[in-house]
């Protein structure tokens, strides 16, 4: 599970016991992220370009940043001196978990990070209180709008049967082509969590 403490968010590992201690950070665009996501503003646009444009803005939306996604993932990879495609599933949780804080996750108590499984060949978490999902449902969209939302942002290309990535599928691609990033289930299918898995698959 997760916590604040000392000014710095805590990861732990339920099964080994080994926590991760990212400092929480204070800029300006951890407040803009805060603002944009946390008021349900990014689902509530989301919703009226899908309903104007429909496939094109999914297509746009998808390829955009994908492909932003790999250049991000580059950037990283070359800062923390690996190189690309010999990365963990390990390594992607370890790069991702920074940039979940910047963007004001995990910062409220509904909102739990729960890690089942961390290896280099998998990462399975479960996340509770998804803060998307909690703000898309205070900003007054109904869960068969959230669900299309999770499917523009959230869901793989494997989870919805598409052949464009999302970020994290395409982030985790250029790590290691063998890096698959699902989500098994999601909030506004009914489910208490959201289950994610990154998983090398030979």
């Amino acid at each position: 599970m997760h916590g604040i403490k000392d000014g710095k968010l805590i990861i732990k590992v339920q099964s080994t016991g080994e926590e991760f201690s990212i400092p929480v950070s204070k800029d300006t665009d951890k407040v803009i992220n805060v603002f944009w996501r946390k008021t349900g503003m990014e689902g509530l646009f989301h919703l009226a370009a899908l309903k104007k444009w429909g496939r094109e803005y999914f297509t746009f939306f998808r390829t955009f940043y994908s492909r932003a996604a790999k250049q991000l993932a580059k950037e990283f990879m070359k800062a923390k001196g690996l190189k690309e495609g010999e990365a963990t599933a390990r390594t992607f949780f370890e790069l991702a978990l920074p940039q979940l804080e910047l963007e004001g996750f995990f910062l409220l108590p509904e909102e739990k990070l729960e890690v089942i499984e961390l290896s280099d060949k998998k990462v399975h978490v479960r996340v509770w209180g998804c803060p998307l999902y909690e703000a898309w449902k205070r900003a007054g969209i109904k869960d068969d709008e959230c669900l299309e939302l999770c499917k523009l942002q959230c869901l793989s290309s494997k989870d919805i049967g598409s052949e464009l990535e999302n970020w994290d599928e395409a982030f985790a691609r250029v790590l290691n082509p063998k890096l698959q990033y699902r989500v098994y289930k999601c909030l506004p299918q009914g489910s208490e969590y959201c289950e994610i898995v990154q998983e090398i698959i030979e």
